[in-house]
Order: structure tokens, then sequence, then C-alpha cells
């Protein structure tokens, strides 16, 4: 069955799972429009001159690796590798996840290319990039070094202190989309985000994350405003099902950017700073 025949088929599903649906095509979809421009921290303006969309630029102008425009990056490969292995244990298998991330990420995948690993951002000599290849960042890095000895992350919590990007939201959209609605999804979740992340702050965020995709398959006639309000609501909640003990401050920066959402691009990243 080709991709259009199971898009098509899609139309028959009800409503809530076609929401499920959507909410994987559409992340993978905007993952690989955004790819040719990703990671480009300075003259995005240049950079998008004369186009009339930025998405699915012909040609990468990231810094870092230069793949074909319609390629996914690393995150939108992680959701892929995700699904796979949902799908194949009909449900979150942990071994199954880890073995399937080591396959796609691992040695002799597309990702095991020698380039990127010593990258730094403080580094002086940087006219090796962009690679062109795929780019494997550090969260997978780290992964595969404690994969390949036997250990886990959260038996070196340490290790995360320093790490301030919560990658894996992207890789779980495909995970909320199967246990939305059901009252272990944000437990599934969490143990799913410990395979790469530890660092408390990241795995509330990443679970806030979790909870605003879960809102929109469940009740996608709310605007997007109302979906942020829910949210925000559920995390000031005493009574909130799988509580964090940063849930609070996840809310109030939450109302921070829904309260500034009529600053355009620009500005909403010199307040908020860019990822």
């Amino acid at each position: 069955m080709d991709l259009q025949e199971l898009l098509s088929r899609a139309g028959d599903l009800s409503v809530p799972q076609q929401r499920r649906v959507a909410a994987i095509v559409g992340s993978l979809v905007a993952d690989a429009a955004a790819q040719p421009i990703h990671w480009v921290y300075q003259g995005m303006e240049s950079v998008l001159d004369g186009l009339e969309h930025p998405e699915f630029r012909p040609t990468s102008a990231n810094p870092f690796y230069c793949i074909p425009t319609g390629l996914q990056s690393p995150y939108g490969d992680q959701l892929i590798t995700m699904l796979e292995s949902l799908v194949a244990n009909k449900g979150f298998n942990a071994a199954d996840s880890a073995e399937k991330m080591v396959a796609a990420f691992g040695p002799g995948s597309p990702y095991d290319n020698g380039g990127p690993q010593g990258y730094s951002k403080g580094m002086k000599d940087k006219s090796m990039y962009p690679i062109k290849s795929k780019w494997r960042n550090f969260v997978l890095n780290r992964f595969l070094k404690y994969f390949a000895t036997g250990e886990t992350l959260e038996s070196n919590i340490d290790d995360d202190d320093t790490n301030v990007d919560p990658d894996n939201i992207v890789r779980l959209i495909a995970l909320v989309a199967l246990y939305a609605g059901t009252p272990h999804m944000l437990e599934t979740a969490e143990h799913a985000a410990q395979q790469l992340q530890a660092n408390d702050m990241i795995i509330t965020i990443i679970l806030a994350a979790c909870r605003i995709v879960e809102s929109f398959i469940l009740h996608g006639e709310l605007s997007i405003e109302d979906h942020l309000n829910s949210v925000i609501g559920e995390l000031k909640s005493s009574s909130r099902v799988h509580p964090q003990p940063l849930d609070l401050a996840v809310a109030g920066h939450l109302q921070a950017a829904l309260d500034a959402k009529n600053l355009d691009v620009q500005s909403a990243t010199t307040k908020f700073g860019k990822a």
C-alpha cells in the first residue's frame, strides 16, 4: 500500500482517529518543510530572500548539515523510529524502542558518519561544516554510548544536568497519538522520554507538550488559545494527573508565551530565546 492510498483510507476513520493520524503526518511534513533552514541562527532574512514561502527551501541553508530537501531532520527520524516500534509491539516497549534507535542512528546507519561527534560550540575550526549527511546530535550520541555499555541515562543522571533542549518532544508525538485519552499516557511518555533525557525541567516540559498534543487530538474543535489555557489549568491543578514538581514553573512559561501571542517571530525570539 502506497502513502497516497494509506492517507485516503484515513478519511474513513472517525474524527478523533483522523486527528491521531494528522498529528503524526503533520509533524513529519512540518519537520521536512523546516529541515533546509534548521539551525539557521543568523542571516535568516537573506536565506529566505526571494522565496514566496519558507517551507521546503529547494537547497539546504543549514550551517551544520546539508541533506536533500524532503528528508527528515534527526527529530523527524526519531518520530519515525518510535512509530515503527509502537506498531511492531502494539504499544510502547522500552527494549524494542531502544534497539530500533540503535538500528536507525547507530553503527552502519546513515547517521554513522563520524562528523558531529567532534563538534562543540566553542571550537574554532568549523571548516568541515556543514557535513553532507545526517546529523546525530549530543542526546543521540549519549544514548548510543550508554546502550553500548549496557548502562542507562537514569543511572547516570548527573550527565543530563547541563542539557536544556527537550529533544524528545517530536519523537513522542507518535506515542501521544496512540495513548491520547488513556489514563497512563503521561506515565508511558515519561518512561519513553527518559530513554534519552532525565533532567527534571526537560521531562516536565516534554510532558506538558504531550498534554498539549493530547488536547488537540481529543478536542480538535477548540482554538489554540483554548488548548493552552486548558493545559495551563491542568498544570496548576492540585488534582492533576501524573504531577511533576516543576509543573507550576512550566505553567508560568506557557502563560508568558500565551500573553506574548501578538509578538512577531523576531520579537518573540528576542524575548524567549532561540531553540
